[in-house]
């Protein structure tokens, strides 16, 4: 079985998204920036909800 890490971005008053459901609009750091990337870097498999699968296939 494979160890599930679950990674939700939410500010301290309990939101997940900032205005007109914008996540970006939420503060960052870059050290948050580089935590992230080396979370991603970690794991063997990506699972997305839909929302964010859409906002970033057109990256990909």
């Amino acid at each position: 079985m494979r160890q599930l890490i679950m990674c939700n971005i939410v500010s301290l008053d309990g939101f997940f998204e900032g205005p007109g459901g914008d996540v970006m609009a939420l503060p960052f750091e870059e050290a948050f920036d580089d935590y992230n990337a080396e979370r991603l870097r970690a794991v063997g498999t990506l699972l997305l909800g839909r929302r964010t699968y859409e906002g970033l296939k057109g990256y990909w």
